[in-house]
């Protein structure tokens, strides 16, 4: 992710109520969190913590806002962002951050989510962090609900930790007015051998997690294979993506770049070539398969 402006901290800790602050008893080191060379995986950075420090979790969270020491790593919070306030009660901290942590693609979001909360809870006396946006909960990206505490084992329980053999995919589907397109964003496995186009379409046909979004394929239709080739992704359905289409043009729309906008956030991707039993698709309700679509965000909600 590049950085176009400087880091601006504002760091107030709020004593008011029963609120502590963090334990500052072990000033050795703290634990920075953030990205492989790959940005696909969690490295951790060792940071020494001067003598005399008071807030070990501030300046921990200061640190992490610079950005990492080795070269080979990366940084995923938004450039801008600063804190307003952080306070810690019964274990969990409370990280109020500014507008500008909603910055980025849905991926970048999940991982500033994610580093920042393993950077958290490495302090002594943090169990769970809340992280805040100007005073407002933050939603989950994939089913849309209010985020509540997490430490670092609810990450790993609720299967969010990216590993080698897990990937962060981002889902296009309806709106609940059938209008428009909303990103969700799925973490799966991926099996050994297995293409990401493959698996992107077979999670999109199973439709969302989010009960407020729809799925824009018949759940009959099925993905007989995929491959990419010159940056055109083939995409190869059953003849039920054709007798079991939408029956309206704007669900036919939907349907496609559904399809096509999901597809194309892998880099290799820049159109995608629709296909039934392996041939091209002329009649799609009042839309022409024959050509390779690109990407269109103007459909994106």
């Amino acid at each position: 992710m590049k950085k176009t402006f400087a880091v601006f901290l504002s760091v107030f800790i709020l004593l008011a109520g029963c609120a502590k602050k963090p334990d500052n008893s072990k000033n050795g080191t703290v634990d920075l969190y953030f990205l492989n060379a790959d940005g696909n995986s969690m490295v951790v950075e060792t940071v020494s913590v001067p003598d005399g420090t008071d807030d070990k979790l501030s300046f921990a969270l200061e640190k992490l806002l610079e950005g990492p020491k080795d070269a080979l790593h990366k940084k995923v919070l938004p450039d801008g962002v600063s804190y307003n306030s952080i306070t810690l009660e019964d274990g969990i901290a409370t990280i109020d951050l500014s507008s500008e942590f909603n910055i980025g693609s849905n991926v970048e979001q999940l991982w500033s989510r994610y580093t920042l909360i393993n950077t958290a809870c490495s302090i002594a006396g943090v169990e769970k962090a809340l992280l805040l946006v100007d005073g407002n909960t933050i939603n989950s990206l994939s089913t849309g609900l209010p985020l509540t505490a997490m430490g670092k084992e609810d990450i790993i329980t609720d299967n969010s930790q990216v590993t080698k053999d897990k990937v962060v995919l981002t889902l296009y589907f309806s709106d609940d007015n059938a209008m428009r397109l909303v990103p969700e964003v799925r973490h799966v496995a991926l099996k050994e051998g297995e293409k990401m186009s493959t698996l992107i379409v077979s999670e999109l046909l199973k439709g969302p997690v989010n009960s407020a979004l729809l799925p824009t394929i018949d759940p009959e239709v099925k993905v007989l294979s995929t491959e990419t080739k010159d940056e055109v992704c083939f995409v190869n359905f059953s003849s039920e993506f054709v007798s079991k289409a939408a029956v309206s043009s704007t669900g036919e729309m939907l349907a496609i770049y559904s399809i096509v906008n999901s597809l194309c956030e892998l880099d290799e991707v820049k159109k995608v070539q629709i296909l039934s039993e392996g041939k091209k698709i002329e009649g799609y309700g009042q839309m022409d398969l024959s050509e390779p679509f690109e990407k269109n965000e103007s459909l994106i909600r």
